[in-house]
């Protein structure tokens, strides 16, 4: 079932379902023709039950991040001039050159929920799809993430998993990375980046543009399992074009939001690998710093399916699922190095 946020709103205040199971079973049936925002989001959430249907409502939004936002959300201000929207670009540019460098080495706290549908019953064939679509829990992952020397490293990760064996989807580069990717593949000579809408931000409009990448160089880069000519399971990766928005502060240039979805040819093992990373003001050091503060990765891609039949054992391609990654980052603070005296140490003479 396809509805808007308005007709979401709509459905869940009318509270005709009391059940946590059931409202959550409705919710994954559902899909949004809009993005629905974190404000909107947390509004609904706080009115609903249980836990199983906030946790649907999560998914609902997070697979909505990639639509264009209600039409209220939008302002009617006529678009920038183009000499306005060239000066925009150039800040953007500038503080992803110069800017980002700057920022100091840092500790954040990551929590990443990972989504997957339902998978395939024992006794179902390779040949059975589900027509369940829902995604769900079946992995909570916590850790630390450093930010050191412009490189982003992880640590200390805590995985707690559902009964279910978790698929994983892993998104590398959100610190630092991504931006300089989708800045470069939108700006580069044969890509294309124009003028979308004034969106309602937290400190004002913001500027969206929409860009499509075609860079001469690889830059996005993703993979999947796939299967070799004789059967054997084998990784899969290309560099592939992309496109997606780039919502920017127009004073400062910063990149507010952004969004990269590949462009894939037919008939890959991969036909959907998207990025949104969200970011805002956050406090280091005494200092402010525009950060990421939540990411959503989906991927559909072919499950592969080990069987045994005829006495012979074999791998085929299942149907495509969807897998999704939801982060958030929190508690953001200095990285400082120490150094230690070890017991019994005693320094060489020079």
């Amino acid at each position: 079932m396809f509805l808007s946020v308005e007709q979401l709103e709509q459905t869940l205040k009318a509270g005709s379902v009391t059940s946590d199971a059931e409202m959550a079973r409705q919710l994954s049936g559902m899909q949004l023709t809009e993005r629905l925002s974190n404000t909107k989001a947390a509004a609904l959430r706080s009115g609903l039950k249980g836990k199983k249907s906030r946790e649907a409502l999560a998914a609902l939004a997070d697979r909505s991040v990639f639509r264009a936002p209600p039409a209220s959300d939008i302002l009617s201000d006529p678009p920038a001039e183009q000499h306005t929207q060239e000066l925009m670009l150039s800040r953007t540019v500038q503080y992803v050159q110069k800017t980002l460098p700057k920022i100091p080495d840092f500790i954040a706290d990551r929590l990443t929920i990972s989504y997957e549908q339902v998978q395939l019953e024992p006794g179902q064939t390779w040949k059975t799809a589900t027509g369940d679509q829902s995604l769900h829990i079946v992995q909570t992952a916590k850790s630390t993430v450093m930010f050191r020397d412009g490189k982003e490293v992880s640590n200390g990760e805590k995985v707690k998993r559902s009964t279910l064996e978790a698929i994983t989807l892993q998104t590398v580069g959100i610190f630092g990375p991504i931006l300089a990717i989708a800045l470069v593949g939108a700006t580069a000579p044969q890509s294309d980046i124009t003028w979308s809408y004034w969106e309602k931000g937290l400190r004002g409009p913001d500027a969206v543009f929409r860009y499509h990448a075609r860079p001469q160089k690889p830059l996005f880069a993703v993979g999947a399992e796939s299967l070799s000519e004789d059967g054997k399971i084998v990784p899969f990766q290309m560099n592939v074009p992309f496109h997606g928005e780039l919502a920017i502060d127009p004073q400062s240039g910063a990149i507010l939001r952004l969004t990269m979805q590949a462009d894939f040819q037919p008939r890959m093992p991969l036909d959907e690998s998207d990025v949104m990373v969200e970011y805002g003001p956050v406090a280091i050091g005494g200092n402010t710093y525009v950060c990421p503060l939540k990411s959503v990765s989906i991927s559909r891609q072919r499950h592969i399916l080990g069987l045994h039949e005829w006495g012979l054992d074999f791998n085929v391609y299942a149907p495509f699922e969807s897998l999704l990654n939801d982060t958030a980052f929190s508690n953001y603070h200095l990285f400082h190095s120490t150094v230690r005296m070890l017991p019994e140490y005693t320094p060489a003479p020079n």
